[in-house]
């Protein structure tokens, strides 16, 4: 918009000029000056906009806003030569416009940046971290707000349990043999490593409670339970919390809330 005053400037008898642009917010801004983030430019608008009205008294300016430059001819061409400006491909600017080449840095850009490039950084340090690596298969979103709709609501002893059994840091024997509280690694049941992928989905002891956690979950009650399922979807915790429950292999935990 900046550009384009001072090309009308430069262009002899123009008495009016109509700008059709595609962000309503810069014609919010220039139509309602007020402090916001990048003023500056607002104020040099302005500024561009007086100093050609003392020249051209008539001059008349229209702002209108088009979805896209839909039908502006030559739109294509203008972004290209945009886009050369912006990455400092291009010098063509005016005499005029010289001191947008030094502009001030946006608090709001920064802020914006920052964050974004945190999240970036956090996201891969997660990704290729020993948890990371391990909560990916079964949640492959990283801990954040999502992960909260987990505990949600819920006491510390199902939060406790949650937790225990999505990292799989729980009372089992293929945990508890690894720091010599146990004898065995193995269920006593089906002799064979009593994991979480066991407790949740294959150990006979509990096979008439894994077939009511699964009617509860699934319409036809004939879906294959897995991993994901159960500790990769919040909306299954009151199913899941129900299942241990029933099958008191946690007995200290309380029993499941009624409500998910």
């Amino acid at each position: 918009m900046i550009l384009s005053l001072a090309l009308i400037a430069n262009t002899p008898r123009l008495r009016s000029a109509t700008l059709l642009i595609d962000n309503q917010a810069a014609i919010r801004a220039v139509a309602h000056p007020h402090p916001q983030p990048g003023q500056h430019l607002v104020q040099l608008f302005h500024k561009q906009l007086r100093d050609l009205r003392r020249k051209r008294t008539t001059f008349q300016l229209h702002l209108a806003w088009v979805p896209g430059h839909e039908g502006v001819e030559g739109n294509e061409a203008v972004d290209e030569e945009a886009k050369a400006a912006a990455t400092g491909e291009s010098s063509a600017l005016p005499p005029s416009l010289s001191s947008l080449r030094d502009l001030p840095t946006s608090i709001a850009a920064v802020k914006a940046g920052r964050k974004k490039s945190t999240a970036k950084t956090w996201n891969k340090e997660w990704k290729e971290s020993r948890v990371g690596r391990r909560l990916t298969e079964i949640d492959k979103t990283p801990p954040g707000q999502a992960t909260l709709r987990w505990y949600k609501g819920l006491p510390r002893t199902h939060c406790s349990i949650l937790t225990q059994l999505r990292t799989g840091h729980i009372g089992l024997n293929a945990y508890l043999a690894r720091f010599g509280l146990v004898d065995s690694d193995l269920c006593p049941t089906c002799r064979e490593p009593e994991t979480v992928n066991h407790f949740l989905l294959t150990c006979r002891r509990f096979s008439q409670q894994r077939d009511d956690l699964r009617r509860s979950l699934f319409a036809n009650g004939r879906q294959r339970l897995t991993k994901t399922s159960l500790l990769g979807r919040h909306k299954n915790r009151t199913a899941l919390l129900k299942y241990v429950s029933e099958t008191g292999r946690f007995p200290r935990y309380d029993p499941p809330p009624s409500q998910s």
